[in-house]
């Protein structure tokens, strides 16, 4: 069976504590998912962890999605405890930038991208607590291109901000889940990112590059392929929103 080795790292407040419940219970490692609030998120285990609500050391957490064993570093998120939050990334194979759609890029967040860039390391930009009030996607968007080292490009889409969050549209295929009708404004905000990702996607790719530019078509299913290299490689960092 496959492994990985997968850094989940914030400032803290983002959520990336809840992220890595919501994560075992989607994959079936649990039947429940605790709350940090309560005391009960696996990776939250010492006294001071559970009394505080915050984490103090680095939680490992074990889960299986479709046939890979992926462990789960889910590093605190106070700069109090930088060696954690650096071992952490330095010990994962991909790391997880957790980032509130609320509060968006923080001082936190420029210290774990910086930390991934000192090691190299492929990762991916997760915008968590898209139902909250004030979630401002586009906004965030704006401040990591603005505030983060190389190219950011959304994946994802949502469909909503705040009360009215209802899903997402994945850019490179359309496809939205959960199944649903778009309104003309969510057709046109993917027909640009569909032409922004793409731009992006073929900048890592010499062949591409030459192909798009003499106006070849290129399929879907390369796009695709192209874009999982350039993200093994750390060479595009994709922007996926979520609620948690």
């Amino acid at each position: 069976m496959p492994v990985r080795i997968v850094s989940l790292a914030a400032h803290s407040g983002a959520g990336k504590t809840t992220l890595s419940e919501a994560l075992l219970l989607r994959s079936g490692a649990i039947s429940r998912a605790g709350r940090v609030e309560d005391g009960t998120a696996r990776s939250d285990h010492t006294d001071i962890e559970k009394a505080h609500g915050f984490s103090v050391t680095t939680g490992v957490l074990r889960l299986t999605h479709h046939g890979t064993d992926i462990t789960l570093l889910d590093t605190p998120g106070y700069a109090d405890f930088v060696r954690e939050i650096r071992g952490g990334i330095r010990a994962a194979d991909t790391a997880v930038i957790v980032v509130s759609a609320v509060s968006g890029v923080e001082v936190g967040t420029e210290r774990v991208w910086a930390t991934a860039d000192r090691f190299g390391m492929p990762r991916l930009i997760a915008v968590n607590q898209m139902d909250r009030e004030r979630a401002d996607y586009h906004a965030v968007l704006a401040d990591l291109r603005a505030s983060l080292s190389g190219p950011v490009a959304p994946a994802f889409l949502p469909l909503g901000e705040g009360a009215d969050f209802r899903g997402v549209i994945d850019v490179l295929t359309g496809e939205v889940s959960p199944p649903q009708d778009l309104p003309p404004s969510d057709r046109a905000a993917l027909a640009g990112a569909q032409a922004a990702l793409t731009d992006a996607i073929v900048e890592t790719d010499d062949d591409l590059m030459n192909r798009f530019l003499d106006g070849s078509p290129i399929s879907t299913d390369e796009l695709h392929a192209a874009f999982t290299r350039a993200v093994h490689a750390g060479t595009l960092y994709p922007v996926i929103p979520g609620l948690t």
